[in-house]
């Protein structure tokens, strides 16, 4: 008796856990208006004198229901007349965060070169913070997004975010 009492209790604990593990890992943790979606920057070749990717490339967030990629790519390589890179805001928080991402404390266009630098973000969580801002926390980034006058988004720095529709699912 003693015996068939512990499989059973084996085996209720087990399918608690699978269950639990289950539930957690479908939990939808980023909101339908962002979930499977992009936040995608302007491409920092194309934009004028008002630029408005501070980070010195093209970067793209790829939104699942409760996990994200980031990918980098076409890095800016002109410099002005001092050497430093025009419009480029590598000290801000968001950029710096981005940076870390890939393993880096700065912007080096060379750090880019790769087609595309892709990473995973892993679980990610956003944190509503009224209608016109929120928070998007991972393990590996965390960015803080308010909403600009003309309805697109943007982080402290002044890099314009555009939500569109993915076209592929994240593996």
């Amino acid at each position: 008796m003693k015996k068939k009492a512990t499989i059973i209790t084996v085996v209720v604990v087990v399918v608690l856990a699978v269950g639990g593990w289950l539930f957690y890992r479908n939990q939808q943790t980023i909101p339908e208006q962002f979930a499977n979606k992009n936040l995608t920057t302007y491409d920092p070749h194309q934009t004028d004198s008002v630029m408005e990717n501070h980070l010195g490339m093209l970067v793209n967030i790829a939104l699942g229901k409760n996990s994200g990629q980031i990918d980098a790519s076409s890095p800016v390589f002109k410099t002005d007349a001092s050497g430093t890179y025009k419009y480029i805001k590598p000290n801000t928080a968001a950029a710096k965060a981005i940076y870390k991402v890939y393993g880096h404390n700065s912007y080096d266009p060379k750090d880019y070169n790769n087609k595309i630098n892709s990473e995973k973000l892993g679980r990610v969580r956003v944190t509503m913070e009224g209608k016109n801002s929120w928070t998007l926390h991972s393990k590996k980034l965390t960015l803080k997004f308010h909403k600009t006058s003309d309805g697109h988004w943007a982080t402290s720095d002044g890099t314009i975010w555009f939500v569109s529709k993915r076209d592929r699912k994240l593996k």
